[in-house]
């Protein structure tokens, strides 16, 4: 379903179920089976994994462009267009990847750009992945925080060139940020203004710092800032916007 689905889409699905569920039961209401919560976070991990692919894209293009596989610009243009034709030959496909809502569209660029010799390549971290400092997982007692500068920069501010940690709570917490920076509710989606964020909500300088039980907090706070802000613009005439 996410393959072919867009993001509006998926907001149109829980704006549906929400109205469908005020004239049912609560009783009647299977939790965490197509909720409008579920459909919310599917709309969250398509647009930042949208967002993921059109950066690579465009760092394919560049690439290609530099190795003469495009002559010019158009070139890259009528890759995208050809990519994403409906059918051989339509003439129907689409031009810029802004106009492209769906991860099955942005893949298919992505093979034809593979197929002109773009490789992506992940950069390998430049020190190792620190100590869960002051991050548990699954029970046990709290790593104590380093007293030595590992952790900090100059001035005592977050150390940001250190890898970024995996945690399946952390990825959540990254791709709702960039799902608000895309809605236009932050307004710099870089990890130096999610840290920064972190640390006036949590007094700690950096995410990988946070325990599980403050990651499940900062999520909570990052979707209620979302929903606040989906519905003060809900709430606004459009003759005021």
């Amino acid at each position: 379903m996410l393959k072919h689905s867009t993001v509006a889409e998926l907001l149109q699905f829980a704006n549906d179920l929400e109205q469908q569920e005020k004239q049912i039961n609560p009783s009647q209401i299977k939790i965490g089976v197509n909720t409008p919560e579920v459909f919310r976070s599917m709309a969250l991990e398509l647009e930042a994994k949208l967002k993921s692919l059109r950066v690579t894209i465009h760092v394919g293009r560049n690439e290609l462009l530099k190795k003469g596989k495009f002559q010019t610009d158009d070139d890259y243009r009528l890759l995208l267009q050809q990519a994403t034709e409906t059918s051989e030959g339509a003439m129907d496909g689409k031009r810029t990847t802004t106009d492209m809502h769906t991860l099955a569209e942005l893949e298919a660029v992505m093979s034809a750009l593979r197929k002109k010799g773009f490789r992506v390549r992940h950069k390998k971290p430049t020190q190792s992945p620190p100590p869960s400092r002051g991050r548990v997982r699954e029970g046990g007692k709290q790593n104590p925080l380093p007293t030595g500068g590992g952790g900090l920069g100059r001035g005592g501010k977050a150390e940001l060139s250190r890898p970024l940690a995996q945690a399946d709570q952390d990825k959540k917490i990254r791709a709702l940020w960039l799902a608000m920076y895309e809605q236009g509710i932050v307004k710099d989606p870089s990890e130096a203004a999610l840290a920064q964020w972190v640390k006036r909500e949590f007094k700690v300088d950096a995410l990988d710092w946070l325990t599980s039980e403050q990651c499940q907090l900062a999520i909570e706070r990052l979707k209620k800032w979302q929903s606040r802000d989906w519905a003060k613009r809900k709430n606004t005439p459009k003759d005021a916007a």
